[in-house]
């Protein structure tokens, strides 16, 4: 018998073999427990006639918890073809059932919107507080198209809030008109913020084309104007919200900010300053005089709270640093190092004539310890000293490149750039780090370098995802296009064979160049990534192969690899806590949530209980947003794979825990921490935990800070 008879036969033994296997798991499966079903089902994130079957199974159950996970799978679907089966469930008898459908039916209102928005809409009246607060919060989620439908949604969810005494055709409520008796009754309360919640994301889903009313802009600075009677807390949240809901759209004011600004709750405050600070453009219009912008701004930064003071000085480095440096220059002293780093960076845009930065940011540079130690502020000093000074900073560069902290020579590379010294980017550009090489080669690209090339070529057969992407960009500027072309597609194919998810914006960057710089000779090539597992790679592939031709490609991408999660590692870590042990010795503990993110619990508690975490960094650190980390890289773009499927439904709130992403379903087990609340990320990103203890310990947490051990443990008997 020939070899390749040999071959043909025994793969007819192995299909034969994996159909058994294959037939004989299926039918293991379906004797498990609907609840494992419709976890796997989930994951598997394919709708399929026997899919569909299965979540319409679930939502039918006598087991409220069966009927919750079901529901609440469906919605993560995000299509319409199961929403005539969750919108019954709004009108179930358990609570939470409820709550997951109201989240359900607007993630599935993608096409039937109306259908949606009527149920939601005639079921309101008679529902609970605490589900009205839920109906109003999934309404306000749902695109509209008209601005009658607009006003439809919001004339519901205004129900919600209290009238002012003035008459609704006033835009602003005078503050005077508070509801009697200082604040609302506990379901009164919970309906207030239900409707902020409500009009903060339909503002910002559907406020962009349509124009919120003056008696929605007037119930809305009521809730931002009424404080909490002395010890309560009952409307911090929704005045939160109403603000920024009055952000979003375009209503504030300076009279409401000064009393925003005045407000007991640190975030509250930090809204007002930050609204008062924005960006001003033809989109988004101010409604503040100068004066009162640079009265809040100028209390903003002697602002008990770190996160307000840090909000005002971004809002005085954008409007007023050209013509009052002092207040930035005083902020180097400030004994948060986030605000303090942050008067760093705003004085690398200069001062005016007036005012010489120079010497403060030569001394700051100049301080850099000679091994690792607190190296920030000398590195965000060498850059913004290359910026206003460039002939101060370059004799100080060599310090920064021969930096045994990689971090430090990343900045380095920064700083190089802005002082254009070519010599010292080109060393860096072959450093042994490949985020020093990332930003080297960033920088030589941007300045037009002919050298950016050779680093470009050197970087491209190297592992780092955001550094390939790099190259790539670079590469689309070189000359001899046969020789770019044939070094891409080598990329390409090598991270291609590496099977990883995570791979594909690499990829997808390769595609790009390779449409630039490729041709027909490179068609065959590229031809085969028509069918590539990523659709994203495959339709990058398809436009490049029509690019050279001239004809239309079908891109028809093959189902990927999927991995399940560990179920049993998802039982044991839902009777756990997650605990992160900083360099310092501080320690962050975070209660899971196996219910509403079984899956992500599931991955997460698997890789810390292989060590994957353990020396691993918080490489973006954004004071008023996020700490993000746990990349093997240090970067965003590296992280584990498989892809993680999105579990989105809890509130992102200060000191929840969510999944980075690049997209749908793209998790790669990078963490972040919400330093503040960010209604924006709702039903967007994945909540799997909450700070339990150490919110403290994150709000220090400073680029770079090592995470020397995540480990899961046990839950002490209380």
């Amino acid at each position: 018998m020939s070899g390749a008879a040999v071959i043909v036969r025994a793969r007819a033994c192995l299909g034969i073999a994996a159909v058994v296997f294959v037939a004989t798991a299926a039918a293991a499966r379906a004797q498990e427990p609907i609840e494992v079903r419709l976890l796997r089902a989930e994951d598997a994130r394919q709708l399929t006639p026997e899919t569909q079957a299965l979540f319409v199974e679930g939502m039918k159950s006598a087991d409220a918890k069966v009927r919750a996970q079901a529901v609440r799978a469906a919605g993560r679907f995000e299509t319409p073809a199961l929403l005539f089966d969750i919108l019954p469930l709004l009108a179930d008898r358990d609570a939470d059932v409820r709550r997951w459908a109201s989240i359900a039916a607007a993630s599935s209102a993608r096409v039937f919107g109306m259908e949606a928005l009527e149920t939601l809409i005639r079921v309101m009246p008679a529902a609970s507080a605490p589900d009205w607060a839920e109906f109003a919060a999934s309404l306000g989620r749902i695109p509209v198209v008209t601005q009658d439908q607009f006003h439809q949604v919001e004339e519901a969810i205004l129900k919600g809030l209290p009238a002012p005494v003035s008459s609704p055709q006033v835009v602003r409520a005078p503050r005077r008109a508070v509801p009697a008796g200082g604040v609302p009754a506990t379901d009164d309360a919970v309906k207030t913020e239900g409707a902020a919640r409500g009009l903060e994301a339909l503002t910002r889903v559907s406020g962009k084309v349509h124009t919120l009313s003056a008696d929605g802009r007037s119930r809305l600075f009521l809730v931002v104007e009424t404080p909490d009677a002395p010890g309560s807390q009952a409307l911090v949240r929704a005045r939160r919200l109403a603000l920024q809901a009055l952000r979003n759209a375009r209503a504030v004011d300076g009279a409401l900010l000064q009393v925003a600004a005045g407000d007991r709750d640190d975030e509250v405050r930090r809204l007002a300053v930050g609204a008062a600070g924005a960006a001003v453009t033809a989109e988004a219009p101010s409604l503040l005089t100068p004066d009162v912008r640079e009265t809040i701004l100028r209390a903003g930064l002697k602002d008990v709270e770190p996160r307000v003071r840090y909000e005002a000085l971004r809002g005085w480095g954008r409007h007023l640093q050209a013509r009052a440096c002092q207040p930035v220059l005083a902020a180097l002293q400030d004994p948060s190092p986030h605000v303090a780093l942050l008067a760093l960076d705003l004085l690398g845009d200069g001062c005016g004539a007036a005012t010489s930065v120079a010497s403060a940011l030569a001394r700051e540079a100049s301080a850099l310890p000679a091994a690792a130690g607190a190296w920030h502020r000398a590195a965000h000093a060498v850059v913004g000293l290359a910026r206003v000074a460039p002939d101060q900073a370059r004799p100080l560069l060599p310090r920064f490149a021969g930096h045994p902290t990689w971090q430090v020579r990343m900045y380095a590379a920064r700083a190089a750039g802005q002082a254009g010294s070519s010599e010292t980017l080109i060393r860096l550009g072959a450093d042994d780090h490949d985020n020093v090489r990332n930003a080297a080669l960033d920088e030589l690209a941007r300045l037009k370098r002919p050298e950016a090339l050779a680093v470009a070529y050197a970087a491209l057969e190297r592992n780092d995802y955001q550094l390939v992407m790099t190259a790539a960009r670079a590469l689309t500027a070189e000359p001899d296009h046969p020789k770019a072309a044939k070094a891409l597609v080598v990329a390409l194919v090598r991270l291609t064979l590496q099977g990883r998810d995570t791979s594909r914006d690499p990829r997808v960057a390769i595609l790009t160049a390779l449409a630039d710089v490729g041709s027909t000779a490179d068609v065959e090539a590229i031809s085969g990534f028509l069918t590539d597992p990523e659709p994203r790679v495959a339709d990058q592939a398809a436009k490049a192969l029509e690019r050279w031709t001239g004809q239309p490609r079908q891109a028809t991408p093959r189902a990927r690899r999927l991995v399940g999660p560990d179920l049993e590692m998802l039982q044991r870590a839902s009777r756990q806590r997650l605990r992160i042990t900083m360099a310092d010795g501080g320690v962050m503990e975070l209660r899971l949530l196996a219910d509403e993110a079984p899956a992500t619990v599931a991955r997460v508690a698997s890789l810390a209980a292989k060590g994957y975490y353990d020396g691993l960094t918080f490489h973006r650190v954004e004071p008023t947003f996020v700490l993000q980390g746990g990349s093997p890289g240090a970067n965003e773009y590296m992280g584990d794979g498989p892809y993680m499927r999105d579990e989105p439904g809890v509130a992102h709130l200060r000191g929840t825990v969510g999944i980075s992403t690049r997209g749908r379903d793209t998790g790669d087990a990078q963490i972040f921490v919400n330093l503040v609340d960010s209604p924006r990320l709702d039903h967007a990103y994945t909540v799997f935990a909450v700070v339990e203890r150490g919110m403290d310990v994150a709000d220090r947490v400073l680029e770079g800070d090592v995470m020397t051990k995540v480990e899961l443990v046990d839950v002490p008997n209380r």
